[in-house]
């Protein structure tokens, strides 16, 4: 929990601290995507530089507890591996924070705040072996999912609809 107070109140990144201030480039780059949305009227936004971090960006959301604990409620953090982002071309940076922007859900009617997972994970030797055919093969199989579970709810409500009917005769 300290540790995640302790990230909230960062001001200077250090060669030795595993989180601190994002560059201001990098925060540009987040600013504009989170601001063609509107995430920030319903939740407290903050970014932060990792050193130590395997993916270039990830999205969390603090626990209740931490949120009590730093006084921040329906909090999100945005960490950026800035030396990995800053090698990447403009237009990489831009597709890859609207990718993790992306990840993050509000639910108005109960005032939830959710983190997807991304719904399709694909190995590199796949991607290479395949590129997009493979994308397309997962992004196929995602749909086809989808419409089974549709398939189940309709039959699911037919069926209750026979029942219904059928005791109403």
């Amino acid at each position: 929990i300290m540790m995640i107070f302790d990230l909230l109140t960062i001001k200077k990144k250090s060669k030795n601290m595993k989180f601190g201030e994002i560059s201001e480039d990098v925060k540009a780059v987040l600013d504009e995507v989170v601001g063609q949305t509107n995430l920030e009227n319903f939740m407290n936004i903050y970014y932060y530089a990792v050193s130590k971090q395997k993916t270039v960006i990830k999205v969390t959301k603090l626990n209740p507890i931490a949120e009590a604990v730093a006084k921040k409620p329906d909090t999100v953090v945005i960490t950026v591996a800035e030396e990995i982002f800053e090698r990447l071309s403009p237009k990489q940076q831009k597709m890859l924070a609207e990718d993790a922007i992306n990840q993050i859900l509000y639910d108005d009617e109960k005032d939830k705040i959710t983190i997807e997972s991304p719904a399709i994970t694909m190995t590199l030797d796949g991607w290479r072996k395949y590129g997009a055919e493979l994308a397309n093969a997962y992004e196929t199989s995602l749909l086809t999912v989808q419409q089974l579970e549709e398939e189940k709810k309709e039959a699911k409500a037919a069926a209750a609809e026979a029942k219904k009917s059928k005791r109403n005769q």
